[in-house]
């Protein structure tokens, strides 16, 4: 699985590393499941937790960081674009203001 950035993903990560405590300690965890080295895997999915309910507000995926923190990616031709990370509300607002594909 390829991944793709989007510039404003990176500049949410980039705060996350910066406000530093459990923001960067998630912003940790994104890059622990993100980066390994196994061929032929997506390690987002193989290693972070679906959301219990789903996402329907976009054709996307979400994944819980923590009881506080969500990652929203989506798909497209086996491309994982990261589109989102934050603290809960902050996700729900994204996901509200957009009702179209991303990628």
């Amino acid at each position: 699985m390829e991944y793709v950035y989007t510039k404003s993903f990176q500049k949410q990560l980039a705060h996350l590393h910066q406000d530093g405590g459990i923001p960067k300690k998630m912003a940790q965890k994104f890059a622990a499941a993100a980066f390994t080295t196994e061929l032929n895997s997506d390690p987002i999915r193989d290693n972070l937790n679906r959301t219990k309910n789903g996402e329907s507000r976009l054709n996307c995926q979400k994944f819980a960081l923590s009881d506080d923190y969500r990652l929203v990616t989506q798909i497209n031709y086996k491309k994982r674009t990261f589109l989102f990370i934050g603290k809960h509300e902050a996700t729900d607002k994204f996901l509200d203001g957009r009702n179209t594909t991303l990628a």
